[in-house]
């Protein structure tokens, strides 16, 4: 069974293509591993908390073909959403395709009157955010819980 994510009955977190538990451990981990019950790679999880969504990101990298099958995972893990956060604390790295997708993703929630909140972003990817003006578009929070409470 692969360290970095193992089955756990009654997990809160969510494998988005088989929805089975899982448990992200080590929680600092550094790379992204396979779902312990249908093998798809974990790039994010997914889990419900106080009417919301949460999607945790993990640290793979989207790049290549593979990167529009991902944000499609993402889309659909988030279109019953009204209300979204998305956890970018286990992501060191944030590539210009992800910002892509935030971007995306705003348009779509604000098209359906929905909203987003981000939380858990390193000094390096708040920066990123700065720079290209992302803090404008999202209300971005210190943690989890912050997030939640903000709605």
């Amino acid at each position: 069974m692969d360290a970095f994510a193992r089955a756990a009955e009654g997990a809160p977190e969510h494998c988005p293509a088989c929805g089975g538990g899982v448990v992200l451990d080590p929680p600092d981990a550094a790379a992204d591993g396979p779902c312990p019950h249908c093998g798809n790679l974990l790039w994010f999880v997914r889990k419900c908390s106080d009417g919301a969504v949460v999607l945790t990101f993990l640290p793979g990298l989207m790049a290549g073909e593979e990167a529009m099958d991902k944000v499609d995972q993402v889309r659909a893990a988030a279109a019953s959403a009204d209300r979204l956060v998305l956890n970018l604390s286990h992501m060191r790295f944030i590539s210009s395709m992800f910002l892509g997708m935030l971007v995306v993703m705003h348009r779509e929630l604000l098209a359906a009157n929905r909203t987003a909140r981000l939380c858990g972003l390193h000094a390096d990817a708040m920066e990123v955010f700065r720079v290209n003006q992302l803090e404008r578009l999202f209300e971005i929070h210190e943690d989890e819980r912050a997030a939640l409470s903000s709605f």
